[in-house]
């Protein structure tokens, strides 16, 4: 199906490449496609269109490191209004959603994590190989470690409990 994406109403945001690769892999967007159309249906298009404020004039972003251009949905109730208006989102904003993203992207690794752990019985390198490939990201190491410093989170917290279950079964035994 082609549809013409330039009339679309759509902002620009500055997110980190595995934030970007994410929202690319959850929206089903194509490889060759520059926009992410994103939909209301999942919790992080919802926090996208909550951080966009409608502007009377285009707005110039200054220089980005990662630019990603974003389709907003059109829904029956907001169709006539995004097609008459500008969008922007502001730096504070932007921050919010980069921070909310994050948390949704951390949220889904640990589950991948634990379920490549605990279930299939997989090696961290094996894990991150899969998310890497799933994400159609180019395994260098900065992806790598990019997508890496997500477990390392997530076994520093199991660690931290295991210490303190540690430290509660020693008071019992005395």
């Amino acid at each position: 199906m082609n549809i013409d994406l330039s009339t679309k109403p759509k902002i620009v945001v500055d997110l980190p490449p595995v934030i970007e690769a994410y929202l690319r892999y959850l929206f089903k967007t194509p490889a060759k496609q520059k926009e992410v159309v994103i939909h209301r249906r999942y919790y992080e298009g919802k926090a996208v269109y909550a951080k966009v404020m409608p502007v009377e004039y285009p707005v110039r972003r200054p220089f980005t490191n990662n630019p990603v251009t974003i389709i907003l949905p059109e829904t029956r109730n907001n169709k006539y209004v995004l097609a008459f208006r500008y969008y922007t989102i502001s730096k504070m904003a932007e921050e919010q959603l980069v921070d909310d993203l994050e948390q949704m992207l951390s949220r889904w690794m640990y589950e991948k994590f634990k379920r490549g752990y605990d279930v299939k019985g997989w090696d961290q390198e094996l894990i991150v190989n899969a998310i890497l490939r799933g994400f159609n990201l180019r395994k260098n190491a900065a992806n790598f470690e990019a997508v890496k410093k997500y477990d390392y989170r997530n076994r520093v917290r199991v660690e931290e409990k295991q210490f303190e279950e540690l430290v509660m079964s020693e008071l019992l035994m005395r």
